[in-house]
């Protein structure tokens, strides 16, 4: 068996278990093993970044960042190996330019994620069907799958579960790649049932993009699709009909919501922001909305970040990035789909994770168009 092939197999059982760790949980141990072994398959393209001087600076701050909290007192070495690795393992997933098998992690992408599209209406199918989201709540919160809830009439049920992270990314690959039309569609209604605020800022930072294109399509690069372009402006005009008849339902737990952010805010930015309190510190926190005690996700997660790395280590983490994506030929569309991902994961407890990993390869293997593949290739 060659080399491409076993990255192909391990990139499929890699997504799987992202996507479909609901409704089988299990999957949820194999990830970041799949994760590491599908970075060692790919060792030949990320091992160049041991040589770049703004590598060197980023792994030595966030070895300073680990000695940190270790001086600190506050050692949880678990804690500590799991967030150290996961801030030097995304920028490698930067390196692995994949793009001459692009078309197939595409699809492989795009058609697991249909899997969990799937799922979702299920779940919403038994809500609908049944009048009540009760049931199907208990299940959910029994079996750590997620959350599941309505805003005022069982058709605006939200199915919030584990592996959703990736369905806005997924969404965004079917319709740049322009994928047969069922995909496009299933992951967009699955995107709207599964989403909160930070997955429609997703959405909409995809509509600007075809908006932005109407004007450019003479440019191959930016992959103009005006069926596409009228299915996602569709989606945006409908969203405000169809919240207006509950808006005094949303506004109340937007409150809600806004409080915690708020209170989680003023919690993960105490102490020292500009160097940080060091990788994987714990928080020991309680306040009137919540007890944050060793809690490893939060609803503001990129600020959990900058609790452990500081603004400098953000920084450097951003600036180290973006540099990679600039590094592919298409690398002003590459960089405008990462400002996306960053923008609709910041409301996201699960984006410095390997979901961020797989998005950094994404945005390397796939967001390259044809004509310029062609010339990588030559």
């Amino acid at each position: 068996m060659s080399i491409k092939t076993l990255k192909h197999i391990v990139f499929l059982l890699f997504i799987f278990c992202s996507f479909l760790q609901v409704p089988f949980k299990p999957l949820s141990h194999f990830i970041s093993v799949f994760a590491l072994i599908f970075a060692l398959l790919s060792y030949k393209k990320w091992i160049k970044i041991f040589r770049m001087p703004l590598f060197c600076i980023y792994g030595l701050y966030i070895s300073f960042c680990i000695f940190l909290v270790a001086f600190n007192g506050t050692v949880a070495v678990g804690r500590v190996i799991r967030f150290a690795e996961i801030l030097l393992m995304i920028p490698l997933f930067f390196c692995m330019d994949e793009s001459e098998d692009g078309k197939f992690y595409a699809k492989a992408f795009v058609r697991i994620a249909f899997l969990k599209a799937i799922v979702l209406f299920v779940i919403y199918g038994i809500v609908v069907r049944t009048g009540t989201y009760s049931a199907v709540r208990s299940y959910s919160r029994m079996m750590e799958w997620g959350d599941v809830y309505t805003l005022g009439s069982v058709f605006m049920t939200r199915v919030q579960l584990h592996g959703n992270a990736l369905l806005v990314m997924a969404c965004i690959v079917a319709f740049y790649k322009k994928d047969r039309l069922i995909y496009r569609i299933a992951l967009l209604l699955a995107t709207l049932i599964a989403g909160n605020k930070a997955f429609l800022i997703g959405l909409f930072f995809l509509f600007l993009y075809y908006v932005f294109a109407w004007f450019f399509h003479g440019r191959k690069i930016y992959n103009f699709d005006l069926k596409a372009c009228l299915l996602v402006a569709c989606a945006a005009v409908a969203l405000p009909v169809l919240f207006n008849g509950i808006y005094s339902i949303l506004e109340e737990k937007a409150d809600f919501s806004n409080a915690i952010r708020k209170d989680q805010a003023r919690v993960l930015l105490s102490g020292n922001i500009i160097t940080g309190n060091g990788v994987g510190n714990t928080i020991t926190a309680k306040t009137f909305w919540r007890d944050y005690t060793g809690d490893n996700y939060f609803e503001l997660q990129t600020l959990y970040i900058i609790n452990q790395i500081g603004i400098i280590g953000y920084l450097l983490f951003l600036v180290l990035t973006f540099a990679l994506c600039t590094q592919n030929r298409s690398s002003y569309f590459t960089c405008y789909i990462y400002f996306v991902y960053l923008a609709y994961t910041f409301f996201n407890p699960y984006c410095f994770d390997t979901s961020h990993m797989i998005t950094g390869f994404l945005l390397r293997s796939v967001f390259v168009p044809e004509s310029q593949k062609q010339k990588i290739t030559e």
